[in-house]
């Protein structure tokens, strides 16, 4: 962990100098897939110790004859810190690849669609008994919508537009979600995906009824707070670059609340890049 921490700190001091290139953003890739790795072991671990402690208990696995485990509930919550700190490294690392992505490579349709759409407001539509928790900076738990459960374990990151689920592992993007819970195909989800947020939206309209139910969660004064409350929080807490991007997003949702609402459509242009290399945003931005 020492060393992705390392390298994340590395890579935004490049960023803050001389700016970061297209090679550090494929090693950053590398990176979050390596740390993506290391998570699910973690998880798949945690999963097994979680149902051999139901199983069986707490005493007895200490006390098992061969290869007892040890100080099993301290363990269990060390593992769950463990990823929490390689998942906040990863959407540090994730913010610096976006950054380059944007800047440097240029942008396909597909996260075009992607970063003007908001999973958080997706899942919070589905969401049957609003048993929605803070978890960090621009984090929400929700109950797993793939698995029974009674506490919220479900992390969904606004600024990242990610869900990652401690209980089952499953990763989810807006695409993937809708693709999931709505049971059709990633090009049905892709064509829900821009007539509900007007994001070059097609001229042959179906699944109307979908689009009306987001669309009505997209303008309900409760989502609404939700953002407020969450961009208020995230503006209280000390001057990072996290806050300073998760502040940016949140505004990015609130404008596409009022864009929708007025009917403003999104044209995709698939621009060349802006610039040679990626450089964190000034406080000011």
């Amino acid at each position: 962990m020492e060393f992705y921490m390392q390298q994340l700190n590395d890579y935004r001091i490049i960023a803050r100098q001389q700016g970061l290139t297209k090679k550090d953003y494929y090693e950053l890739k590398k990176s979050i897939y390596e740390i993506n790795q290391r998570i699910q072991e973690i998880s798949s671990h945690l999963k097994k110790w979680e149902t051999e402690r139901k199983l069986s208990g707490i005493e007895a696995m200490e006390n098992r004859p061969l290869f007892p485990r040890k100080n099993v509930i301290a363990t269990m919550e060390s593992w769950k810190d463990e990823i929490l700190m390689y998942r906040e490294i990863q959407i540090g690392m994730w913010q610096l690849a976006y950054g380059i992505e944007k800047n440097v490579i240029g942008e396909s349709f597909t996260h075009f669609a992607l970063r003007n759409a908001s999973l958080l407001h997706l899942i919070y539509t589905n969401d049957t008994f609003k048993k929605i928790k803070l978890h960090s900076l621009d984090s929400y738990l929700f109950l797993c919508q793939e698995h029974l459960e009674e506490k919220p374990s479900l992390s969904v990151c606004s600024s990242s537009n990610s869900s990652f689920c401690y209980g089952c592992g499953t990763v989810r993007n807006p695409l993937s979600y809708l693709s999931f819970y709505e049971g059709i195909s990633g090009e049905e989800a892709m064509e829900l995906l821009r007539n509900i947020y007007l994001i070059h939206p097609t001229k042959e309209i179906k699944n109307q009824s979908l689009i009306d139910k987001y669309r009505e969660s997209l303008f309900s004064e409760e989502y609404f707070y939700l953002l407020e409350e969450g961009m208020f929080r995230t503006s209280t807490k000390e001057d990072s670059y996290r806050k300073r991007y998760a502040l940016i997003r949140y505004r990015e949702h609130l404008s596409t609340i009022n864009r929708v609402k007025e009917g403003i459509a999104l044209s995709y242009q698939d621009s060349a890049p802006k610039q040679k290399v990626y450089h964190l945003p000034d406080k000011e931005e």
